[in-house]
């Protein structure tokens, strides 16, 4: 069960986050922080399917790129 696996996971990330701020998930499904936390997402992800299944699901800003080259500022 995908609850399951992300509950644990959230709360421990969800302390450490500034409230508003907006995480980074490299790698995007259906299943993604966005649809467990409700925080704003942005999903990067080579395959622009994931990324329509990652939309599908939940709220994200997709972005298609190779996590070796990722198209933000340094430190963003």
């Amino acid at each position: 069960d995908w609850i399951a696996r992300y509950r644990p996971v959230v709360r421990r990330i969800e302390k450490r986050l500034p409230p508003g701020s907006i995480l980074l998930e490299i790698g995007a499904n259906e299943n993604g922080y966005g649809r467990f936390s409700g925080r704003r997402v942005v999903a990067v992800d080579i395959a622009p399917g994931h990324l329509r299944a990652a939309r599908r699901c939940q709220e994200v800003l997709p972005v298609v790129a190779d996590v070796a080259a990722l198209p933000f500022a340094e430190g963003a």
